[in-house]
């Protein structure tokens, strides 16, 4: 069995007073073979064993035990509270012969009262059981399919239970939420049951921890404004219900403060307490009640605590009615210490055991959640700072539109200090950014990212990007294919000030990966978050990682970009919360001033409507814009940027090489240029074939119906003619034929309906031919690969003829005709698979051809490319691994247009490759794609030609990784 560890010397869970830890036992100091001495036995038997090196206690089938806390074994479970512990299952013939019985009681009770009851959480290796009555009946089974296994295996289960809502977790995956949790446990038990074919299994668990979360009472300290001198402490409730009690302080300062744990309010006479002379209230000081014979207790108004006025302002004075009133101190309702959370092994090492264990350094995220982009104080200050270049460039290029802006590449200083001017001649559409991407995946190349998944979060974040000129381009794609690096927990470290350092950047050796003049984005599992890096020069800013589970919502990835061009949250309160009257809208906030105040919508909308209640400094009512891409609205809602943000991301992007030191190099082209011939009008190369070692290309000239053939050398290159033959007639090129070692050139009259089949020789020279006479008005013949079939279609009416294909190379039989209902069809074959291309709808629809030669539509694969495009293929092109990957090239002669789109298993995906957003458009009339591939030195490279057959002129790219070039 594997395990992994978490190596750190100590973690502790700094709760300081939100929790303490009531019971641990990691069963270290206990005796093989003995019961555990911290725990009381219920039923059955329990003792302590060992696993893996590790001691735990473990079950025969019906023991329970609990654990003895403080002296107890009943009555120690406040209010709130989680329970966490490692369980070990060991190999079985069943997945649920091994379980596990958590019991929650309350105390004499057991766990039913007043006809609420609840039946003990079966935990499994996969998941959990159970079921309550409340008084309404209710069960729950989960079990997770990736957490099936039948070895040996360690998980991590924790209970929660906040605010009378309980989750059950395993393995941080949740398995149990029952929001209306009716019950008051005051302690817990657990027991083992093994029923399989082995009833010498061994099952146990260990680090059981019971964390108590303590409540937090508001208190306020009030002190005289002149004096300094300690009137009152109380409690906030009592302050703000009392308005008695808040006429009779005059000329009161109100400080607000927290106390954890159970607390009664007991008065005293204020001669009993003993206050100091002066009470530090600007640095809030800590503050010592000392009541008369009463144990010391100590109020914390550390700078932990936000500084909240109750409504009672600084400078508003309070009539004294001249009554004398008791003061008040707390006394505590509990015995339970205020400690760390922690666990220290023996070595000094910390190790966690689970197949897929949590880290203990890192707090959970859902993947609809917040980011951890953070500008340091430097950034901050030149993003608020008028005067900075940042901000010269931002006010001058408010003077622009942004269809004068889009497509721009930088920006003229003189002097390096003021602008001089914008060149707004040769300019594109659309302000390209690069992006080199990094996707981390296991060593074996399985895991992270797919990339359909990654195509479809760039074309999100297009999708959001377009109407404001600005286009997010792959330009590179890497993979790291570690699984070390794949499982560790990555997290941002850097503190507000840019010190610190953040060790994901040593662990994704982001200093050796990033390419220069890109922006390098990470694609993690593990992360905790995402984040960008703010503008600025090094190496740790020039990328942006993101968390998985986030690239795959609608926003996340936007979002970052945003504040990779300077923009903050719309929450930001670094300089200052934002007032709902935007009169401090230029110093606070997120310094754009037609972004509505907001108060951090985390958890605060619902179907993109904002459900807070929450008030300004002014305590006026929020009205934040829920739509916005810099805030923490829910990732579907976020859709838009205000003209103030995107003239601050034109800011950032055109000022690159003064912010971070370099302008941005944009790989505009679908590859490396290889080589560009001109022939003569009507040539086009066509399609590309094999014998033996040898690679020929067809070429074909539409105007005087006359095949080239020519060798392509080991480079791809065209080498010399090998063939040439010229046709009576209207003849027009279909295909080659590939049957084993074996190829068939096919041509056809459709004219007359004649359809000849020439033998190619192993030198690529024309052989013997076959003709046939077939039926004519067809417009379009095609080869299928998979079945090997021949198709004659009439594309205005979408009827297809299937005919057989011999082994030997002749036309078989006429096998079927279909109708497809489509009037203006095209047929495509990529690869294995058959597509039909209606230009009316613009829709590409996967076809099933049958063993009878009948055809049907797989309508649920249809994608929606447009109906422009004159030529489309399939070409296939290798990544940073050399492993191939396939696309589709959809080209649109009258525009130059070029466009590729994912294509895997079948199916096509998102296009990520658009030569219009690229300004790389070809010249009008070129009308042939024509894909091949070479074998050399073991590696496959590939290659596309692109012809213009009205002129002659065929241009052939080099396609292997071209996001490498």
């Amino acid at each position: 069995m594997k395990l992994k560890y978490i190596y750190g010397i100590v973690v502790l869970f700094t709760s300081w007073i939100a929790t303490a830890q009531t019971f641990q036992d990691n069963v270290t100091n206990e005796t093989i073979g003995d019961f555990p001495s911290q725990w009381d036995i219920v039923g059955g038997m329990a003792t302590v064993n060992q696993q893996d090196g590790y001691k735990y206690i473990g079950f025969r089938s019906g023991g329970i035990i609990k654990p003895i806390v403080n002296n107890q074994t009943n009555n120690y479970l406040n209010g709130d509270f989680t329970v966490e512990f490692d369980v070990f299952f060991d190999k079985t013939s069943s997945l649920y012969g091994q379980g596990f019985q958590l019991r929650l009681w309350d105390g004499a009770y057991g766990y039913e009262k007043n006809g609420i009851r609840y039946k003990p959480f079966m935990i499994y290796r996969d998941g959990l059981e159970t079921d309550w009555n409340h008084p309404e009946m209710g069960s729950a089974k989960n079990h997770l399919k990736e957490f099936q296994t039948l070895e040996p295996v360690w998980r991590h289960a924790k209970v929660e239970c906040i605010k009378g809502k309980l989750k059950v977790l395993l393995d941080d995956q949740m398995v149990l939420f029952l929001p209306r949790f009716k019950m008051q446990p005051t302690m817990v038990s657990i027991g083992g049951a093994v029923n399989d074919s082995r009833f010498d299994a061994n099952i146990g668990f260990t680090n059981f921890t019971i964390t108590n979360i303590l409540p937090q009472t508001e208190v306020v300290m009030l002190v005289d404004k002149e004096t300094d001198a300690v009137i009152d402490i109380n409690l906030l409730s009592n302050i703000k219900n009392n308005t008695a009690l808040q006429e009779s302080y005059s000329n009161t300062v109100a400080y607000l403060g927290s106390i954890t744990g159970n607390y009664k309010l007991r008065p005293v006479d204020l001669a009993d307490v003993k206050k100091p002379i002066n009470v530090d209230v600007d640095a809030y000081g800590k503050y010592k009640v000392m009541p008369a014979k009463e144990a010391q207790l100590v109020f914390d108004f550390d700078t932990k605590y936000e500084t909240k006025k109750l409504g009672i302002t600084p400078t508003q004075t309070i009539v004294a009615n001249q009554q004398s009133w008791l003061g008040n101190y707390f006394e505590s309702n509990t015995t339970l210490p205020l400690t760390f959370h922690e666990l220290v092994l023996e070595n000094g090492t910390l190790k966690l055991i689970g197949e897929t264990e949590k880290n203990l350094s890192a707090s959970s995220v859902n993947d609809d959640g917040p980011c951890s982009a953070k500008p340091t104080e430097e950034q901050l200050r030149i993003l608020a700072d008028s005067t900075s270049l940042y901000n010269q460039r931002l006010q001058y290029i408010k003077n622009y539109s942004f269809d004068q802006l889009r497509g721009l590449p930088s920006v003229e200083y003189l002097n390096n200090l003021s602008i001089n001017q914008l060149s707004l001649s040769s300019k594109s559409d659309f302000s390209t950014i690069p992006t080199a991407v990094h996707i981390v995946r296991k060593s074996d190349k399985t895991g992270g990212i797919s990339r359909k998944e990654l195509i479809e979060s760039f074309k999100r974040a297009n999708n959001l990007l377009e109407p404001y000129g600005l286009y997010v381009h792959i330009n590179n794609l890497n993979y790291i294919d570690d699984t070390t690096v794949l499982n560790t927990k990555l997290n941002d470290s850097t503190d507000a000030n840019g010190n610190g350092h953040a060790d994901y950047l040593e662990i994704l050796d982001i200093p050796d990966r990033d390419l220069d003049y890109v922006l390098n984005i990470y694609f993690t599992e593990n992360s905790y978050t995402s984040w960008a890096r703010f503008p600025n020069k090094g190496y740790e800013n020039q990328h942006i990682l993101m968390r998985n589970g986030q690239a795959k919502n609608a926003s996340t990835l936007t979002h970052e970009l945003g504040h990779w061009f300077s923009l903050l949250h719309t929450h930001e309160t670094a300089r200052g919360d934002e007032r709902v009257d935007g009169k401090n809208c230029k110093s606070s906030g997120d310094l754009c001033c037609d972004t509505p105040a907001d108060p951090n919508l985390s958890g605060l909308v619902t179907n993109c409507v904002y459900t807070g209640t929450e008030t300004d400094s002014k305590n006026t009512d929020y009205k934040p814009d829920t739509s916005n891409i810099m805030s923490y609205s829910e990732a579907e809602c976020r859709n838009n940027f205000t003209d103030e943000q995107i003239a601050r991301i034109y800011s950032a992007y055109l000022g690159m090489k003064n912010d971070r030191g370099y302008n941005f190099k944009i790989n505009r082209k679908i590859g490396q240029e290889l080589e560009s011939i001109n022939y003569n009008a009507g040539w086009a190369a066509r399609e590309a074939f094999e014998l033996g070692p040898n690679k020929f290309m067809i070429y074909f000239n539409d105007l005087n119906n006359a095949i080239a053939i020519y060798s392509v050398d080991k480079n791809g290159k065209t080498g010399s003619q090998v063939a040439y033959k010229e046709f009576r007639g209207n003849i027009s090129f279909i295909g080659i034929n590939n049957i084993s070692t074996k190829s068939y050139a096919l041509f056809m009259d459709y004219g007359t309906g004649q359809l000849g089949i020439i033998k190619l020789n192993d030198n690529g020279s024309l052989g013997s031919a076959q003709a046939y006479q077939l039926p004519t008005n067809y417009t379009n013949a095609y080869i299928t690969a998979y079945p090997k079939r021949f198709l004659m279609l009439k594309s205005n009416s979408g009827t297809i003829t299937t005919y057989s294909l011999e082994s030997d190379g002749r036309l078989g039989s006429k096998l079927q005709e279909s109708q497809l209902n489509f009037n203006n069809l095209e047929l495509l074959s990529f690869g294995n698979y058959t597509f039909g291309y209606n230009k009316s709808d613009g829709f590409i629809r996967k076809l099933i051809i049958k063993s009878d030669g009948r055809i049907g539509i797989d309508t649920a694969t249809r994608k929606d490319i447009g109906g422009q495009w004159n030529v489309i293929c399939n070409v296939a092109q290798t990544d940073s691994k050399n492993d191939s990957m396939t696309s589709i090239m959809a080209l649109n002669s009258n525009t130059g247009q070029l466009m590729q789109y994912g294509f895997e298993d079948g199916k096509i995906l998102d296009d990520w490759y658009d030569s219009y957003k690229l300004s790389a458009n070809f010249t009008s009339g070129f009308d042939y794609l024509t894909p091949y591939y070479i074998i050399n030195n073991g590696r496959l490279h590939y290659y596309v030609t692109i012809s213009n057959s009205e002129k002659g002129e065929v241009k052939t790219y080099y396609l292997n990784n071209y996001m490498q070039n």
